[in-house]
């Protein structure tokens, strides 16, 4: 009967282990991307992620408010990207070179800023993996074109633009994460609201109904290592 499904094409279609690896770069929103800017970024951080093709997941955390301390002011950051080769912080900016060179104050101002970020963010990082997790951050440059005479850094933090960011994924070490570390990174930075990883990754987004679309897009369990 053609209207019945194979057995083992189902198995495949609803086996977790097997989405995950059909979905190898994961968006979690937190908050409305606020600008065309935030979308684009967004869009070439996943494409630039699904060419390297790394063999463990990698997830992208958009507009995750992070808190180092109840006694310090939340951070807003941009994008959040963890997987096989570490984490990548990267503040989203509409700039180009030319307003580069023409704002030296305010982009050193920005980078320092961004810094302060990173090092809020490391902490939270080795906290949860006991151990030292350098966290990179890039400012991710979204006008285009970025015209000629874009410095490579300022104050020590890169300036990318939009071709650049394959690359610089590219040139991270690519086994600075097991799978089991990822897993424990999301849960502790995020385990309450709309990604919860305790063995689990509970995607909150809002269905019809309050229903997810499929019965692994709702609730997808991640494999259980040795």
């Amino acid at each position: 009967d053609r209207h019945k499904q194979n057995p083992k094409t189902l198995h495949c279609t609803l086996d977790p282990f097997v989405y995950l690896r059909q979905m190898p770069v994961k968006i979690i929103r937190f908050s409305p991307a606020v600008n065309a800017s935030e979308r684009i970024a967004e869009t070439r951080v996943k494409t630039s992620l699904l060419a390297i093709g790394d063999s463990v997941s990698w997830f992208v955390l958009a507009g995750l408010a992070s808190s180092s301390s109840p006694l310090h002011q939340s951070d807003d950051l941009d994008l959040v990207a963890i997987g096989p080769r570490g984490v990548v912080l990267i503040e989203v900016k509409h700039w180009d070179a030319p307003w580069i060179q023409d704002h030296p104050e305010l982009v050193a101002a920005e980078a320092e800023k961004l810094t302060m970020k990173a090092k809020r963010l490391a902490g939270r990082v080795k906290r949860a993996l006991s151990t030292e997790a350098k966290v990179r951050q890039v400012f991710m440059l979204t006008r285009e074109p970025v015209g000629k005479g874009l410095p490579l850094t300022d104050r020590g933090v890169p300036l990318l633009s939009l071709r650049d960011v394959e690359r610089m994924f590219r040139e991270l070490p690519a086994n600075a994460l097991d799978e089991s570390q990822v897993r424990r990174l999301l849960a502790s930075l995020e385990p309450t609201s709309k990604a919860q990883v305790d063995g689990n990754i509970r995607r909150i987004d809002s269905y019809p109904g309050g229903h997810p679309k499929s019965p692994i897009s709702g609730h997808l369990k991640l494999p259980q290592l040795a």
